[in-house]
């Protein structure tokens, strides 16, 4: 197939695949904005203004989640044309640093939360609600995640790889448990990809 051009105004700051890989998520600059492309026709289904320049992405399946830290708010926004948008406040005392889901997953949402710079607290919400699941972290010790951590999540959601150093942290869902394994030994690896 020849290659296809699309001009774009602006720069891309941030891609995420979404709808169990047929869309991709564009997160411009320039002005600030979304822009979701359908991989299957190779056309912009659609584009919408970014009111927070500082708003954190995910997209599963079936939604992109928009995170606005300067209002506290969790937006839910249908694929592709990201209409029928829910919104959810945030009113805890941590705030919120990443979102993360599967991009084949309609079921969790994992925020990444901070009381401090050095110790983040995963907090796993219901995709369809996002009022909080009914998932417990098991971990002994504090998970080893700084602000300069990658975060990936498998496909189907839930697995989640956190690259830090001097090691690798993996969060495994399980039923209603999320195991934590650390390693040096995958400290490459931890970065799930599609299953």
């Amino acid at each position: 197939q020849p290659v296809q051009e699309i001009p774009l105004r602006g720069k891309v700051t941030d891609a995420l695949v979404g709808g169990r890989g047929q869309y991709l998520v564009l997160r411009m600059e320039g002005p600030a904005r979304i822009i979701v492309f359908d991989l299957e026709s190779m056309s912009r289904v659609h584009e919408m203004p970014l009111e927070d320049v500082d708003s954190l992405l995910a997209a599963n399946a079936e939604s992109l989640f928009v995170y606005s830290p300067s209002i506290s708010r969790l937006f839910r926004f249908q694929l592709p044309d990201l209409s029928q948008p829910e919104i959810k406040q945030w009113d805890r005392r941590e705030s919120v640093t990443g979102i993360y889901a599967g991009s084949s997953s309609d079921e969790l949402l994992l925020l990444e939360t901070r009381v401090d710079p050095q110790r983040a607290r995963p907090v796993f919400l219901s995709a369809s609600t996002l009022e909080p699941a009914d998932v417990v972290v098991n971990a002994p010790l504090p998970i080893r995640w700084t602000q300069s951590s990658i975060v990936r999540a498998s496909a189907n959601g839930l697995t989640y790889g956190i690259q830090g150093t001097p090691s690798a942290t993996l969060l495994e869902v399980r039923g209603s448990t999320a195991e934590v394994r650390r390693g040096e030994s995958f400290v490459k690896l931890a970065l799930p990809s599609a299953d």
